[in-house]
């Protein structure tokens, strides 16, 4: 949880510095420790981002998100 945490805090002071998701191009992704990805939605407008999902790799990405 200390990596998601580290993550988070990145993310928040630049959102747009990790790729669109190859699974969902309205969401961003991060890879974490383990072979977990972080998914996430930045709206540049309302200046909010969302975490929307940690994922284990070996799942099926595309049926979850």
């Amino acid at each position: 949880m200390a990596e998601v945490d580290k993550k988070a805090k990145e993310i928040v002071k630049f959102p747009l510095l990790y790729p669109i998701s190859i699974y969902d191009d309205s969401l961003r992704s991060v890879v974490m420790p383990y072979k977990y990805l972080l998914f996430y939605h930045v709206d540049e407008v309302n200046q909010v981002i969302e975490m929307y999902r940690l994922l284990h790799s070996a799942k099926n990405l595309s049926s979850m998100l």
